[in-house]
């Protein structure tokens, strides 16, 4: 038996397998990217979600069971980089057509290794600088469902829904555009840099309340599915399964951005101090 396995705790192993749905995530994405079909996009999503899981239960494991290794760190910090800063940028790069958009991707991923460089050698006991990675992670991951779930709105709804919807098209062609994505890609990675986010020691004290969030998420991301797939029985119901799933990733999106503000106002208030 390799003799790094003898090295290893539960804990490596969960956080083994968030690298595992990053790669699946990343291949997905080309998939999606080659067929230009979303779809797969929207699974390659869905897998990058899986590894933000198995980030949040390997800190759980290590904290109830104790497990504290060196190796495990470097472990954490190299599957971090896989899933929350290539996996995410290689997402969003086939979603919106490649192109130039590759600039702002490679961006996103130079700014997303400092970052962990940086918070391997951070003193992050009074709290955190900088957009942590798999935040940024999130926010792309939101900001294509909300444009991938629109788009299946106004392809399946009914006259009085598309009504509605159809209002939101210029903003709807706006976020899509390959301009506005490069823009929203660059401003994530110069976040995670960013020394006017301060996420004070409370942060850090409130980290275990992060595992319930998740819990929340992935409960209703379950429920969404269940919706979509019973929807697919019935055609009538498509665009209500679209709608929640619309409406659910525009509220967990905005919640990112508040994530982000609080950051701005913690630091406004720690300068003044």
């Amino acid at each position: 038996m390799p003799r790094i396995l003898h090295l290893l705790k539960l804990k490596d192993y969960v956080t083994v397998l968030g690298s595992f749905f990053a790669f699946v995530s990343i291949i997905l994405s080309l998939i999606g990217f080659s067929t230009r079909n979303n779809y797969w996009i929207l699974l390659s999503c869905l897998f990058i979600f899986f590894s933000i899981c198995t980030d949040t239960l390997d800190g759980l494991i290590a904290r109830k069971m104790k497990q504290e290794n060196d190796i495990g760190v470097q472990i954490d910090s190299l599957s971090d980089c896989v899933s929350f800063v290539i996996a995410p940028a290689v997402m969003i790069y086939s979603a919106f057509g490649g192109g130039w958009l590759l600039i702002a991707c490679g961006i996103l991923v130079v700014c997303g290794v400092l970052r962990l460089a940086w918070f391997n050698i951070e003193d992050t006991t009074e709290g955190y600088i900088g957009l942590v990675t798999p935040m940024s992670a999130s926010t792309l991951i939101l900001y294509f469902l909300i444009i991938y779930f629109y788009e299946k709105i106004i392809s399946t709804g009914n006259v009085a829904i598309n009504s509605f919807y159809l209002s939101f098209q210029i903003w709807e062609n706006y976020l899509k555009n390959a301009i506005t994505v490069s823009i929203v890609v660059i401003i994530l990675g110069i976040l995670n840099l960013a020394d006017f986010l301060r996420y004070t020691k409370k942060v850090r004290k409130k980290r275990g309340l992060w595992q319930y969030y998740i819990i929340g998420a992935t409960i209703s991301i379950i429920s969404i599915i269940i919706i979509l797939e019973i929807s697919a029985f019935f055609p009538n119901l498509w665009t209500i399964g679209f709608v929640i799933a619309h409406a659910w990733s525009v509220v967990a999106f905005w919640c990112c951005i508040g994530y982000i503000i609080w950051g701005v106002i913690t630091w406004h208030k720690l300068k003044g101090d």
